[in-house]
C-alpha cells in the first residue's frame, strides 16, 4: 500500500492501491500510433503553454523575448 500526503493539510491521507490504476490494452499497431499521436499533441500543448507563460513573464520583467529584436 502506498500512502500519499497532500501539501495543503498534513492530516489528510490518501491511500493508493494497485487496483486504483487502469490499463488500456491497444488493439493493434494503428491504435498504438493513434495513442502516440494523442500523447505527442498533449505534450506539445503543454510545452506551448509553458513557452507562452515564460514569454509573458519575461515581458512583465522587461527582459528579452525569444525571437524578438533584443534576442539577436
Amino acid at each position: 500500500m502506498n500512502m500519499r500526503f497532500h501539501r495543503g493539510s498534513q492530516g489528510t491521507r490518501e491511500v493508493v492501491t494497485r487496483e486504483s490504476s487502469s490499463v488500456h490494452v491497444l488493439r493493434d499497431e494503428e491504435a498504438l500510433r493513434e495513442a502516440l499521436q494523442r500523447a505527442a499533441e498533449f505534450d506539445q500543448r503543454a510545452a506551448d503553454a509553458l513557452l507562452s507563460r515564460s514569454a509573458h513573464y519575461r515581458s512583465l520583467l522587461g527582459g528579452p523575448t525569444e525571437g524578438g529584436p533584443a534576442a539577436e
